[in-house]
């Protein structure tokens, strides 16, 4: 997990929902605004729904695998632009059946990679919309 001032708040997350500010690739969505001028470091937070998996070890499982992606790639460091940004992450609405079919046919290991293939995609396909610099 991220230290809390690397995480959003609930007024934060609903501030981003109401500016729908939303970018969506395959199976995940991120909403996102500019971070105010004196941090100087992105925040995140992940959500993943009960209507993924009932089960909320499967659930917490999946919000380690995405919090894992974003702490090893250094990306509560790195500039969007000039900017820094406040980002929600979740699971695409109409690519929840595609992930509940997963889960139910693989088994965890699987899931992490297919979860990861897709984390790499989503953020390369970021960097093309909102980043200036390349990846290290």
């Amino acid at each position: 997990m991220l230290k809390q001032e690397y995480r959003l708040t609930t007024r934060d997350v609903r501030y981003l929902v109401k500016k729908r500010n939303y970018f969506v690739h395959d199976m995940l969505g991120m909403y996102y605004v500019p971070q105010y001028p004196n941090r100087q470091y992105n925040q995140f937070s992940v959500t993943i729904g009960v209507n993924v998996s009932k089960s909320a070890v499967m659930r917490h499982f999946l919000k380690r695998v995405v919090m894992r992606y974003v702490a090893e790639h250094n990306l509560i460091e790195k500039q969007f632009r000039q900017w820094y940004y406040k980002c929600f992450l979740m699971i695409h609405k109409p690519q929840i059946p595609v992930l509940q079919k997963l889960i139910a046919n693989s088994d965890r290991k699987a899931i992490q990679r297919v979860l990861e293939a897709k984390l790499d995609v989503f953020f390369n396909r970021l960097y093309q919309r909102l980043w200036v610099s390349s990846r290290k």
